[in-house]
């Protein structure tokens, strides 16, 4: 028979697993984009310019095999400096913070170092962080900055060890690299490649701290001499 004092113990304990069991806080996810799923509009971005395109290079090469099918992309030998923007509900001072996404250069040499991309995590001001990646093997393959205003700062940080980033073009069957970069409540960020090697990830911790508050990720597009791809971009946070 149970008594009042055993049911009381029975469920204490029931509540003591049920704390034991609770899970951590999670990520939500702010916003994902697969440019197979739709139009820029559709998917909640805007074009500042008109080079930015949905494009297939399967469509205009049958004996691509390995390609990634619908991507985001800023055609090569332009002249002009344009942005793709994806703007979402404020986040401020998030416990955590984690942006990942595919990209790559539609053709041209895996070592073309003149060849960079370069994705933005800004506030509704224009201000923020930019990460930058060059297809070379060196110290700046991977480089970081403070930007204000959509403004890149005229020299950025370099990676303080030696990062291979070097990439083979879609049209060579080197598709996409997924990247990763995320942020703790203290300013500390890791920036990654899948496919990078040598110094990954490249981490660093902001000297001061300048933006708490995220509210759009761009994609800038810069003269380039090979195509910029990008595609699956995906931000998650925990509040």
């Amino acid at each position: 028979m149970t008594t009042p004092h055993s049911c009381k113990w029975i469920l204490g304990l029931l509540v003591a697993i049920g704390l034991i069991a609770a899970p951590a806080s999670r990520a939500d996810d702010i916003f994902k984009s697969n440019f197979a799923d739709g139009s820029f509009d559709h998917l909640g971005w805007t074009t500042k310019g008109t080079t930015w395109e949905i494009y297939n290079y399967q469509t205009h090469n049958a004996s691509l095999l390995n390609g990634p099918g619908p991507v985001a992309r800023f055609a090569g030998r332009g002249t002009t400096t344009e942005m793709l923007v994806r703007k979402f509900p404020a986040v401020t001072s998030p416990t955590s913070l984690t942006l990942t996404f595919d990209a790559g250069w539609g053709w041209g040499a895996a070592n073309q170092s003149s060849d960079d991309f370069n994705i933005m995590l800004l506030d509704d001001d224009g201000n923020g962080y930019v990460f930058n990646v060059h297809r070379a093997k060196e110290k700046w393959a991977a480089q970081w900055g403070a930007v204000k205003a959509y403004v890149m700062p005229d020299t950025l940080n370099w990676s303080p060890t030696e990062i291979d980033a070097t990439q083979a073009s879609v049209i060579d069957g080197g598709n996409l690299q997924t990247f990763t970069i995320t942020r703790d409540a203290n300013g500390a960020w890791q920036f990654s490649g899948a496919k990078w090697t040598g110094g990954t990830p490249f981490a660093f911790t902001e000297p001061a701290i300048t933006t708490t508050t995220f509210s759009q990720v761009v994609l800038l597009g810069k003269p380039n001499v090979d195509d910029l791809v990008f595609n699956k971009i995906k931000l998650e946070a925990t509040k």
